[in-house]
């Protein structure tokens, strides 16, 4: 059972290295764009929770102030 899981890694490892730059046969994106789209949505959501965090502090100061 153990070597069916490593044998499924390695074959996943190998596919996803053969496929980096260029897509497998019948797909239309490459690897390398699904990273891209993880890195670009996981920024965007960084980005939008910061920014949400220096509003909330920047309006409670505000009411607190008022």
């Amino acid at each position: 059972m153990a070597n069916e899981k490593l044998a499924k890694v390695r074959d996943l490892y190998t596919e996803i290295r053969t496929h980096w730059s260029q897509p497998a046969p019948g797909k239309y994106v490459p690897y390398r764009e699904y990273k891209d789209i993880f890195v670009a949505v996981g920024s965007n959501y960084v980005g939008k929770k910061m920014l949400e965090y220096v509003w909330f502090g920047a309006s409670c100061l505000l009411m607190m102030y008022h």
